[in-house]
C-alpha cells in the first residue's frame, strides 16, 4: 500500500489518524496524562512467568530465571521503581551460572530476596507507570568526599562531617555515595515534595544512583 508521497505503508504497524494514547512495543503511551505503562498483554505474559518461577523457587532452570529477568529489565520504561525490584535475583542467577560454570540449563534455587523482587512485580505491575517527562528542577544538591570526609552544599547552607574509622575503610565509590545519602538526610527537611537534582562529581556513583543500584555482591 502506498500513501500520498508514494511511500510504502503497512496498515498493521501504522497509525495513520492522530491519537492521543496509542500501543507501542508493548506499552501504552498516553499523551494526555504524559505517561508509559506496559500493555496488558505484556502484563499477563510476564505474571504467568512469575508465577511459575515463585511455585518452584527451589528448583528452576538458570535459563528462566533470565528469561524473567529480560521480561522485567524491558518493562522498565513502564515502571518506575522497576530497577529497585530485580537486583537479588540478578545476583541469584550470578551466583547459580559461577556454580554450574555457565550451564543455563542447570537447576538453582531462588533465595528468599529473589523471591520477594518477584512478588513486588505481581503485586504493582497492574498500577505501574513512567512519566514520559519531568517538571523542572526545584533543587539542586552538591556532595562531595575523601577518603577522610565529607561535604554538601544547597543554596548557602553547607554540611558536612569526617568518616567513622569503619566508614572510611570503603572504597571512594561508597563513599561518595554515603555523602549523598546523608546530604539528602541532613537537607531531609526542605526537599518534601520537591524535584532535586544531586551534582557528583564521581561517574560510577552518578551511574549508580542513575541505575537505582548495583547487581555487584
Amino acid at each position: 500500500m502506498l500513501d500520498d508521497l508514494g511511500l510504502v505503508v503497512h496498515p498493521e504497524k501504522s497509525v495513520l489518524i492522530p491519537k492521543q494514547k496509542i500501543s507501542f512495543l508493548g506499552f501504552v503511551i498516553d499523551s494526555i496524562k504524559m505517561i508509559d505503562r506496559v500493555t496488558e498483554d505484556e502484563i499477563r505474559k510476564t505474571k504467568e512467568v512469575l508465577l511459575s518461577a515463585i511455585h518452584n523457587s527451589h528448583s528452576v532452570k538458570v535459563r528462566g530465571i533470565a528469561r524473567i529477568i529480560g521480561y522485567l529489565i524491558s518493562s522498565f520504561p513502564g515502571v518506575k521503581y522497576g530497577a529497585l525490584y530485580y537486583r537479588y535475583l540478578e545476583m541469584d542467577k550470578i551466583r547459580a551460572l559461577k556454580q554450574s560454570k555457565g550451564d543455563f540449563d542447570s537447576l538453582m534455587s531462588v533465595s528468599k530476596k529473589g523471591v520477594a523482587d518477584m512478588k513486588w512485580w505481581l503485586h504493582n505491575l497492574d498500577d505501574s507507570f513512567n512519566d514520559i517527562c519531568h517538571l523542572p528542577v526545584d533543587i539542586t544538591l552538591c556532595s562531595d568526599a575523601s577518603l577522610m570526609a565529607w561535604g554538601a552544599v544547597m543554596n548557602d547552607t553547607s554540611t558536612g562531617g569526617r568518616w567513622s574509622p569503619s566508614e572510611g575503610e570503603n572504597h571512594i565509590t561508597c563513599l561518595e555515595l554515603l555523602a549523598a545519602l546523608f546530604a539528602l538526610k541532613y537537607f531531609q527537611s526542605s526537599l518534601s515534595g520537591k524535584h532535586l537534582k544531586t551534582m557528583i562529581d564521581n561517574t560510577t556513583a552518578v551511574s549508580v544512583i542513575n541505575n537505582m543500584g548495583t547487581s555487584q555482591q
